[in-house]
């Protein structure tokens, strides 16, 4: 059985430094939750390390701007990294045989908002998918769209056998209380389908490496990710060697209304990983 907590302070004097979920934990995308900035205020007061790690398919600066607007000032938290962010210096840095393959005719899928990941990467961006020479995914074109929507473009990207780059491994997400699809759900869709794929973030390890890398002289041990995604924060953090803590408010709201504690243990069952705790929201 998960421990059911009601309030997040009891775990603070057990780590030295903190994973913490943006999107479905620190706020909804619209709005910061209640209490959740006041955590990252103890938090700093009690002179422990915050690392934001975020699956949004943007930048580090851009993102850190986008969670400023929502009153999460950047004096709240050490560091900050996201998948967007990895997914460019991947492509940047081009270091393994599988991304030099990629070349740089580039047909983007996603909203946006996020399509400025392209800047800086030398990539001839191509209106056709027929032109491209891979498939940069960052989610559906707009977040009204259903996942079907994107079955053409995968459909003949994967008749030219194109590798699909998804900057975002979220499956969905849930902005001002509406659902919609995220590059994981699309790259899970294109893999069905047969097609091949390179993610990014949670719940690969390269973005945990980075954030090890960001607390020097930090053990594992003293290190506590909290997120609210059995996909992504749960085995992410379980494939890190790190505790767990599980925010029951975020994307499993709705599997875990009527059975908090029992619908748990079921999410814990069918992925495989179990947190050290539970909180409904992040609160101190």
């Amino acid at each position: 059985m998960v421990t059911q907590l009601n309030s997040f302070r009891g775990l603070v004097d057990d780590y030295d430094a903190f994973l913490i979920d943006a999107w479905g934990v620190l706020h909804d995308g619209v709005k910061p939750y209640a209490g959740a900035i006041d955590v990252l205020r103890e938090l700093k007061h009690a002179e422990k390390t915050v690392v934001i790690i975020s699956n949004a398919a943007r930048r580090t600066e851009q993102v850190a701007l986008e969670m400023q607007r929502l009153g999460l000032a950047p004096d709240l938290y050490a560091h900050l990294a996201t998948s967007g962010e990895a997914a460019w210096q991947a492509l940047s840095a081009r270091a393994d045989d599988q991304h030099r393959a990629l070349g740089k005719r580039c047909y983007y899928l996603g909203p946006d908002r996020s399509r400025n990941l392209m800047v800086g990467l030398n990539l001839d961006e191509v209106e056709q998918i027929e032109d491209a020479s891979f498939l940069l995914v960052t989610g559906v074109l707009d977040p009204a769209h259903d996942l079907e929507s994107c079955r053409t473009v995968l459909d003949k990207a994967l008749k030219h056998n194109l590798v699909l780059v998804s900057a975002n491994s979220d499956r969905i997400a849930i902005s001002g209380g509406k659902t919609y699809f995220c590059g994981g759900a699309v790259a899970g869709l294109y893999s069905s389908m047969g097609g091949s794929s390179l993610h990014y973030g949670k719940p690969y390890l390269p973005i945990y490496e980075t954030c090890f890398a960001a607390l020097p002289g930090v053990s594992k041990e003293r290190i506590l990710a909290v997120g609210d995604s059995f996909e992504t924060d749960m085995p992410g953090a379980k494939a890190a060697n790190l505790d767990a803590l599980f925010i029951g408010g975020g994307i499993h709201r709705d599997v875990l209304k009527n059975n908090s504690s029992g619908g748990v243990q079921a999410l814990c069952n069918k992925y495989g990983c179990t947190p050290k705790a539970v909180l409904d929201v992040l609160r101190w």
